[in-house]
């Protein structure tokens, strides 16, 4: 077979004068950019630890255990980084989903609403604490056998029994004022031991913080 040499010289100068033109159509190259999780969960988060270890463009996931710093969540907040706090596998299941709540000191609105908040979820646990330093042993040996979710302590010295308890390094202790502040507590601190002074409280308030710190 001859190619006419006429006709391949004028497919060549059509071809010429379309790229010319800019009419030929050209693939455009589409980015799709997927965001990366990243898992971060040192026990400690700094605004060091975030610097020297976020990867560009990722969103992340802090630990269940990791405690955020000041300097953490400023960092966070300056450079508009997205993040989730991720979950242990014993939050997930049935029997570590059950609080040990202890008790150092009783007033009239806790007598009457701890009873029926158990009534109304029988999985909870409850003790009896002699005073302070006992309460924060108890609370100590609940965190480090591992089989609740966490541990919610009644006592008028709330701070003492907090501050007792932080001496083991598995125990993250923190007083609750209310039940915003246990949100903003679970959020950064993700704390295991709520530690709340049931003086001047109502029923109702005891149970909405109960009902909170629970579900």
């Amino acid at each position: 077979m001859t190619v006419d040499e006429t006709l391949i010289n004028k497919i060549i100068r059509d071809v010429l004068k379309q790229i010319r033109s800019g009419s030929v159509p050209t693939r455009t190259a589409t980015s799709t950019t997927t965001q990366t999780l990243q898992l971060i969960d040192d026990e400690v988060i700094t605004g060091e630890t975030l610097s020297s270890q976020l990867q560009d463009g990722a969103k992340i996931t802090i630990g269940a255990k990791s405690v955020i710093t000041p300097t953490g969540r400023d960092f966070l907040k300056a450079h508009h980084i997205s993040w989730s706090r991720g979950s242990s596998s014993s939050e997930t299941s049935t029997e570590n989903a059950t609080w040990n709540i202890i008790i150092s000191d009783f007033t009239p609105s806790l007598q009457s609403t701890l009873p029926l908040f158990l009534q109304r979820n029988g999985s909870h646990q409850q003790e009896l604490a002699d005073n302070p330093a006992d309460a924060a042993s108890r609370a100590i040996s609940s965190v480090c056998r591992s089989n609740h979710a966490g541990v919610i302590l009644f006592s008028q010295r709330a701070e003492v029994v907090s501050c007792l308890a932080n001496r083991n390094n598995q125990v993250r202790a923190a007083v609750v004022q209310n039940v915003q502040h246990w949100k903003e507590i679970k959020q950064h601190l993700n704390s295991n031991v709520c530690c709340i002074n049931p003086a001047g409280r109502s029923s109702y308030e005891i149970q909405n913080l109960l009902n909170q710190i629970t579900q």
